[in-house]
């Protein structure tokens, strides 16, 4: 009976954030997919090109200035789980404290040398202001993905959620304004999820200010680096897969080209909803 009971509780505890997930996951794609006649009207096919290639390096460097170590937030909790709270607000803070420098100091490079490199790369994409607009988007994110680590290994899935909409909104506001009032074209669309994730930024630090301490810990750094920093490589194929083919089509064909690939992949969005959600559920 009672092992019954444990597995009619865990199926309930998945199922319930399965739930909790899908219906965050599922909405903002829908909405954007019905947004998409919208924006095709006031965007043409270059801005398409020019937000998806500079999103897309953008999502790159995302990959190292994290250096996996907020998938160890995941892995690491349940280590702190049974043991007293400051134990593990002491190894969030350590964390959260070096990856703020850590993406700070990335991200300042970036800017100031990074122009002969993202020129190779997005040789028709300004580096100022698109590329740089998708640098500290990227920069601006790191604690609101460490956030929703934690509200996921505490299977608060409900509020994951709520945040998930919460930032789309804000993100599609942003950018109807930009693009449909202002006619400010593919910058319109670049300064919706900068100003998301500037907002979310203290958004997430106020969250998460109950884990904030001065007891910073090395080991922290350590076990967090050597457990995430083999996942870089991982994530960074994912990534350079995607950056590959808008490579290939902003450069040897057209931004124009590389526009109509990426509404056509938008298409195809909705589809990753019920995958994430179980992905998210299942984890902790």
């Amino acid at each position: 009976m009672g092992s019954a009971a444990a597995k009619q509780t865990f199926l309930q505890r998945i199922l319930r954030s399965i739930a909790g997930y899908g219906f965050g996951g599922a909405l903002p794609p829908m909405i954007g997919f019905f947004l998409i006649p919208i924006y095709t009207r006031f965007l043409t096919t270059a801005d398409y090109g020019t937000v998806d290639l500079a999103s897309a390096i953008g999502a790159v460097l995302y990959v190292f200035l994290r250096l996996g170590m907020c998938g160890a937030v995941t892995r690491f909790y349940y280590d702190f789980k049974s043991g007293p709270e400051h134990e593990f607000a002491s190894y969030l803070s350590s964390v959260l404290g070096f990856l703020l420098v850590w993406s700070a100091v990335v991200g300042v490079l970036a800017s100031v040398v990074g122009v002969p490199l993202f020129s190779v790369i997005a040789a028709d994409v300004a580096f100022s202001p698109f590329v740089l607009l998708a640098i500290w988007t990227a920069v601006f994110n790191v604690p609101s993905d460490l956030l929703r680590r934690v509200l996921q290994v505490r299977e608060q899935a409900q509020l994951y959620s709520v945040l998930t909409i919460g930032r789309f909104l804000l993100s599609t506001s942003i950018v109807i304004l930009m693009v449909v009032v202002f006619e400010m074209g593919a910058l319109g669309v670049m300064l919706g999820p900068f100003v998301d994730a500037a907002v979310f930024f203290a958004v997430s630090m106020y969250m998460l200010r109950g884990y904030l301490t001065w007891d910073f810990r090395w080991s922290a750094i350590v076990s967090s680096a050597t457990y995430g920093l083999p996942m870089v490589l991982h994530h960074f194929a994912g990534q350079l897969l995607t950056l590959a083919d808008r490579f290939l089509l902003g450069n040897m064909a057209s931004l124009g080209s590389l526009g109509i690939y990426g509404v056509g992949f938008r298409f195809a969005l909705p589809l990753q909803v019920v995958g994430n959600a179980l992905n998210l559920a299942w984890s902790p």
